[in-house]
């Protein structure tokens, strides 16, 4: 029993930050409508610095107040620069957003911090108490008191003051609260501004009981999205209950329960059975316009731009050196995952972060099969694939009942809980040294990508061709054009025939299928298929990257095979000394832009500057006069 208490009362600590995390998002989305999925990764560089600079002298008050004032004046510029624009933008460009700012964030700690290995100071007195036989530190009881008095004041604030009556007005209907004259740019630069502060508030009161990591701090951000759910959104007082609640059993699952991963795998099965239980997360609020989604181009060709890319890319697994080669079998890989991407999240519009999780599972299944039951190369990759696909259909369901930001957050509370749950488990996938792939072997040649690159370079290409020549058939066929009716309106589709239930899953299915196959074509090439491929911070970098080459195109992946991190793009640039350090930087700020200013992607606004161009010149050439016929006397 008394094992029972000191565990509940030791996970407070980190529910009370789980809260204030919370009550920074419900503030945001009340004020903008959107989720921010950065508050984790503004909590951990507040954590960090704060940590940091007290090492180096700062007093801890001086710190803690300079992270708080730094993450709302960053917040407050966030909003003005970059939420503001996109108020009316699809929320798939708002989702990415965030995305992108988290990937920003992390890559920014990671180069000015590095890993620091500094211990934070407490904030709170450190004595010890006893309470029910039990001894514990105080602080942990200061950290609720703090967080409780935090909520009140909120609760106090957004009852009872002007500011939070129109906040209140804009999170019903945004509509509305315009023409009763209140700024939804002062609401939402305000509430943005105030999510930020309790983020790098939350981090601070952190930072003294954790450990300084950018990305265990970023993915905080999934507990606090399940408090924030089940308190609807609105209420602070549930949201804080709840994220106490969440603290507290996670760390009596670590005391009682020996699988790995059990506590981090807890908020998602919150989120999945809240979403079962009500079939709407996040509240809907009335927006004054919504802008177009991106363009999924109509394809009228497929034989001479699949031919050139052909072309191509032999010419450089033959001509170039085998750094080169690598990086074109790279970016063939990163082409094959990012097509699953397409097809979800471009053609249907659900929002997957899950991608990677996919690929990883079907890699330690290709392990499986080829170390242990012998399965020749290549059929591990396509039974890995198909065994898959149920797991697809299965993250597809959540989908029949939620979609936009609601299926995002169960998305990416999946792929945190496979990563812990499963990618964590040492018996299952061999933890950091990672699981065993033999060395491919094809009617007896060898087909390993290290000791022969360009044989495997050319196996990947034809794999790569196949499903690209897949994906453009679906956006030709009639599939392809229900699975744009749903993405554009699920209730016009369903009122014309269309099977909205069936589509989707089709799509999640699909989409499980390419990941497969891009997984296992990724463990064929490294030789071991280590867990860290397939965090879900790799999802995240995934979809960034599709959604700059243009989600909603099948040239769009190749777009993003090319610039993707190890990709071509990536081994050209790496000559540029530590480019590779700041790349994930880099792919967060490209987000964040290409979201404002091109949403529709690279490969998009390319073909409508080819069209621009063939246009042009069709003008500029005078039509030819027929000779007149001879004449006869």
């Amino acid at each position: 029993m008394n094992d029972v208490i000191l565990f509940a009362i030791l996970g407070v600590g980190a529910g009370a930050v789980y809260a204030l995390l919370a009550l920074g998002i419900v503030l945001i989305q009340k004020g903008t409508g959107a989720v921010n999925f950065s508050q984790g990764a503004i909590a951990g560089c507040a954590a960090i610095y704060f940590g940091v600079a007290t090492s180096e002298g700062t007093p801890p008050l001086t710190a803690a107040l300079t992270a708080i004032v730094v993450a709302g004046l960053g917040g407050l510029v966030f909003y003005v620069l970059v939420m503001r624009p996109l108020r009316q933008a699809p929320l798939l460009a708002r989702i990415v957003t965030t995305l992108g700012l988290m990937l920003l964030l992390q890559g920014l700690a990671t180069q000015v911090w590095q890993v620091p290995t500094v211990i934070a100071p407490a904030i709170f007195p450190t004595d010890s108490i006893e309470l029910f036989g039990v001894m514990f530190g105080i602080d942990r009881l200061y950290l609720l008191a703090t967080t409780v008095a935090l909520t009140v004041l909120l609760w106090a604030v957004y009852r009872f003051t002007g500011f939070g009556r129109a906040t209140r007005a804009a999170a019903e209907n945004e509509r509305g609260a315009a023409l009763l004259g209140y700024s939804p740019d002062v609401i939402g630069a305000v509430n943005w501004m105030l999510g930020s502060m309790l983020a790098a508030l939350a981090g601070v009161l952190f930072a003294p009981i954790t450990a300084l990591n950018i990305a265990t701090l970023s993915l905080l951000v999934v507990p606090a999205l399940a408090a924030a759910l089940v308190g609807g959104f609105n209420s602070f007082g549930i949201t804080t209950a709840v994220a106490v609640g969440i603290g507290m059993a996670q760390s009596l699952l670590t005391r009682f329960v020996t699988q790995p991963g059990i506590n981090d795998a807890l908020p998602f099965v919150i989120i999945v059975v809240l979403m079962i239980a009500s079939g709407r997360l996040i509240p809907i609020r009335g927006s004054r316009e919504v802008s177009r989604l991106p363009l999924a181009p109509a394809v009228t060709r497929r034989a001479v731009p699949l031919t050139a890319f052909a072309i191509t890319v032999v010419l450089g697994l033959v001509l170039l050196n085998d750094t080169y080669r690598g990086g074109i079998t790279t970016t063939l890989v990163m082409i094959i995952l990012a097509l699953s991407v397409v097809v979800v999240t471009g053609f249907v519009g659900q929002i997957s972060l899950m991608q990677m999780a996919f690929a990883g599972i079907a890699a330690f299944i290709l392990s499986k099969l080829a170390v242990e039951a012998g399965v020749p190369f290549p059929l591990p990759i396509l039974l890995a694939a198909i065994i898959v696909v149920p797991f697809g259909m299965v993250l597809g369901l959540p989908a029949l009942r939620v979609r936009g930001i609601s299926l995002a957050v169960v998305t990416l509370g999946a792929a945190v809980a496979i990563s812990s749950f499963v990618f964590g488990n040492v018996e299952w996938t061999g933890g950091a040294d990672g699981s065993h792939v033999p060395s491919p072997e094809l009617f007896g040649w060898s087909m390993d990508a290290v000791t022969h690159p360009v044989r495997f370079g050319l196996f990947a290409l034809v794999v790569t061709l196949a499903c690209l020549a897949g994906v453009l058939n679906i956006r030709m066929s009639a599939i392809g054009r229900r699975m744009l009716a749903v993405r554009s309106n699920e209730r016009a589709a369903s009122a014309s025939g269309i099977s909205v239930s069936r589509t989707k899953l089709q799509a999640f299915a699909l989409s499980a299928f390419i990941a497969g196959v891009g997984g296992g074509v990724l463990g064929y090439q490294l030789g071991a298929v280590a867990f860290t491929r397939f965090v879900p911070i790799a999802s995240i970098s995934l979809l960034a990257v599709v959604y700059i080459g243009g989600v909603a195109s099948a040239y769009g992946a190749v777009v993003a095979g090319v610039i993707a991190n190890g990709g071509v793009v990536y081994v050209l640039l790496n000559s540029v000394e530590g480019i590779s350090a700041w790349w994930i930087m880099l792919s967060g700020a490209l987000l964040i832009f290409n979201a404002v200013i091109q949403p529709d992607g690279i490969s998009v606004a390319l073909g409508q500057q080819r069209d621009l161009i063939r246009s042009k010149l069709r003008r500029s050439v005078p039509p030819q006069r027929s000779a007149p016929s001879p004449t006869h006397a």
